[in-house]
């Protein structure tokens, strides 16, 4: 048998703000998505605050990653800071 313990997590969770993330972009740069260049807007993910939306092509840059946003995709930011990418819906 063994025992260990454990950090408990406790999870801050903050009022959803505006969907406007224009505060958090840093600039704008050519990308390759689908096929070509496209001009593409630059956000610091540490800038974008829960309720904060990005409609694709973007790209979100943070301290230890690089996340593309490619054209059909929505990134929301949730009470939790999480960046939540949903896909365009497809009409049937």
């Amino acid at each position: 048998m063994a025992t260990t313990h454990h950090a408990t997590v406790n999870l801050r969770e903050s009022p959803i703000k505006s969907a406007d993330s224009s505060g958090a972009r840093s600039g704008s740069r050519p990308v390759y998505f689908d096929g070509g260049f496209v001009d593409t807007p630059i956000f610091e993910h540490a800038r974008l605050a829960p309720g904060n939306r990005i409609v694709g092509p973007a790209i979100v840059e943070g301290a230890n990653t690089t996340m593309p946003l490619h054209p059909g995709q929505e990134l929301t930011v949730d009470a939790f800071s999480n960046l939540v990418i949903r896909f365009a819906e497809v009409p049937a």
